[in-house]
């Protein structure tokens, strides 16, 4: 069993995706991030307010709900 941590503050939907990224939704920032398989990079997938959820279609296309209803 291997345990890779990151430094990312969880407010929001967590999902293993495509190539074993991690994908969080920051609720309070505003976007979603992606973090490589080894924990070594994070980086920005997308600005979306408030995103609660996220899932991928067959095709791995990245849909992402938001909770801001304005």
């Amino acid at each position: 069993v291997r345990s890779v941590f990151a430094d990312v503050p969880v407010r929001g939907a967590v999902r293993f995706g495509p190539g074993g990224y991690l994908y969080v939704c920051e609720k309070w920032e505003g976007k979603v991030v992606r973090i490589s398989p080894d924990g070594a990079t994070i980086e920005d997938v997308a600005e979306v307010s408030d995103p609660v959820s996220l899932d991928w279609d067959a095709d791995g296309n990245l849909y992402i709900v938001s909770g801001d209803a304005g």
